[in-house]
Order: C-alpha cells, then sequence, then structure tokens
C-alpha cells in the first residue's frame, strides 16, 4: 500500500511538473526599468554586455538614455538630439552611434565618457544601423534612399548605396557579402552586392508596409513583418520566392529569431509580443501572445543572455519605462 502511495505520488509530481513546463510562458517579466525624466516615443536599443549598459534611444525626448542593468541606475543621459533613432554600440571601439531623424546625423561617440569624436551629415531621416563585422563597417539607413558605409576604425564615409526610397530594416549575411534590405514605400525586397557595392536584385513582394526583418542564416531564410496585412512573410534568400507566411499581430516593428531554441519574437505596437515556434518554413505556429501596452513597438533581443527588451512609452501616470524578460525555452 506504501509503495503504492509513493509511486501515485511520484506519478502526480512528475505530470504536474510537465504539464507547468507546457503551460509555462515563453517570456517572464524580470525587471523593469523607470525612465521617469523621459517623454515621447522610445526608438531602438542596443546593449554593451562587458559594462552591462542598455542603450535606448528616446526619440520624442532627444536623448540616448543609458541604463545600467544591475543597478537600474541611468548612468548618463546623451542630450540636445534631434530625435534620435538607431543606436549601435560597438565593444571592439568602444564605441556608440546614433542615428538622428530630423537632422539627418549619425554621430559616433567614445562610450566611456560620451564625448563626440565625429559626425557624419545626411540630406535628412537617418535611421537604422547595422554593422558587418567581418568589413569591419556600419551602414547606416537614411533620406528618402541611401545606405552609408562607414569605416568604424578610421571614422570615414566609404561610399553610399542610393535606393529607390528609405530603408527601413536591413540585415546583413556577412559571409555570403549581402544585404537584405525592406523599401515598404515601394514594397520591394532589395539585394545588395557588398563586394561590388551595388544593388543586384529588387523584388517586388506584392504586399504593403514590410518594415521588420531578420535572418535564418543556417537555412538561407528571411523573416519579414508586414503591416498591411499584418503577416509574417518567409523568403528563401537564394531564390527571393515567398516560401510561407502567418498572420500576426498588428504594427510589427521587430523581429528576432532564436535558432537555438527555435523561435521567432515579433513586436508589435498593437500591443503585443508574438512568439512563433519555427520548426521549419513548413512547420510554424504561433505559440503564444504576450500582452504589452499599445504602441509598444521597439524591442532587442541579446541572445547571450537569454534576454528580451521591451521599449514602452510614457503613458498617463505611468513613466516610461523598459521591460525585461526572461526567455524560457
Amino acid at each position: 500500500m506504501k509503495i503504492s502511495l509513493i509511486i501515485f505520488s511520484c506519478l502526480s509530481i512528475f505530470l504536474s511538473t510537465k504539464l507547468s513546463a507546457q503551460n509555462r510562458s515563453s517570456l517572464n517579466e524580470y525587471k523593469i526599468f523607470e525612465l521617469p525624466d523621459v517623454n515621447g516615443r522610445l526608438d531602438h536599443m542596443t546593449i554593451d554586455l562587458k559594462s552591462d549598459r542598455l542603450f535606448v534611444a528616446a526619440l520624442g525626448n532627444g536623448t540616448v538614455e543609458v541604463i545600467e542593468l544591475k543597478s537600474g541606475k541611468i548612468l548618463h543621459s546623451i542630450k540636445d538630439l534631434d530625435k534620435p533613432q538607431g543606436v549601435l554600440y560597438l565593444p571592439g571601439n568602444d564605441l556608440l552611434l546614433v542615428t538622428s531623424a530630423n537632422d539627418g546625423t549619425c554621430k559616433i561617440f567614445s562610450a566611456s565618457n560620451f564625448e563626440l569624436l565625429k559626425q557624419f551629415q545626411f540630406e535628412s531621416d537617418a535611421d537604422n544601423i547595422r554593422f558587418d563585422k567581418k568589413r569591419e563597417i556600419a551602414f547606416v539607413g537614411f533620406d528618402s534612399g541611401g545606405i552609408a558605409a562607414i569605416d568604424v576604425l578610421n571614422l570615414k564615409l566609404l561610399y553610399k548605396i542610393v535606393l529607390p526610397a528609405h530603408p527601413e530594416s536591413f540585415q546583413i549575411d556577412e559571409d555570403n557579402g549581402k544585404m537584405f534590405v525592406n523599401v515598404p514605400d515601394v514594397n520591394q525586397l532589395i539585394v545588395i552586392d557588398l563586394v561590388k557595392k551595388m544593388i543586384t536584385e529588387r523584388v517586388k513582394l506584392g504586399i504593403k508596409n514590410n518594415f521588420p526583418m531578420a535572418l535564418d542564416l543556417k537555412h538561407q531564410i528571411i523573416f519579414i513583418g508586414v503591416r498591411n496585412p499584418p503577416k509574417l512573410i518567409l523568403i528563401d534568400a537564394n531564390s527571393l520566392n515567398i516560401i510561407s507566411e502567418k498572420n500576426i499581430s498588428g504594427d510589427a516593428d521587430d523581429i528576432y529569431y532564436d535558432q537555438s531554441d527555435s523561435l521567432i519574437f515579433v513586436s508589435c505596437g498593437s500591443g503585443f509580443i508574438d512568439i512563433i515556434k519555427f520548426v521549419n518554413y513548413k512547420d510554424m505556429s504561433l505559440k503564444e501572445e504576450i500582452k504589452t501596452y499599445p504602441g509598444t513597438r521597439t524591442s532587442l533581443y541579446v541572445p547571450e543572455l537569454k534576454k528580451f527588451f521591451v521599449a514602452v512609452r510614457k503613458q498617463d501616470e505611468s513613466n516610461a519605462r523598459i521591460i525585461e524578460y526572461s526567455i524560457n525555452p
């Protein structure tokens, strides 16, 4: 009788543990970092892993906020920026790149003392920044249509590539020397050869408002978030054909792919983080919708920490804040 009770008890514990693991959320809210003096829209973020700092482009506030993650304190505020949008921290050079919408600048600061080291002037609307580690080049999307290449070792402009309209998210395949660019105003996906420094493909997608993008380099798949209608579309990076699609929440702004856990994260301005389980392009399903706040679009996934950060602007009596989530596989 005692043996039976022990077996039953163990079995009950096993089943409840298994059920709990199956039902637990993929994202657990871990910390909240308050930004009490920050007003208006928040844009992109970047992280300094060595010094445990998060940089937040506070577009509506005209600042970049520097948060120490361990203590939650605001260490510094870079002021007098004209609607900062893109931020990129480069650990090898200890540099912080900041792009601004209104004045079209890309400013490069020392990330140790925040001294302005160099400023590049573009026509307007300097926006997303990406870094090609293999070539030591930072790429900046700007204006009504351009990508600029900046040598971050010598702090000089190398070249510009003209596009038909303003670039939104773009991603780099370093090994194959390619850049994929979303150009929503013309509903195109553009491919740039980084060796030849020229456009090689212009793909008319047949969809509208293709903004965020992520890459699965292993399987050569491009993930693109579409706002109208709200969908995640998958494109073969070699044939450039659409191979699959999935309905998602509205106003997608950032996409990240976690290859180790086979998860796709999409942060959406409609007030949700969509988490999609991705096995392959024929097998993907919406695993979960994490409720956030309307207008909360920008996010940052940090694979080294298994953390996901979401920027929430000031709302009514609530301060602007950054929510840090821990990721459960």
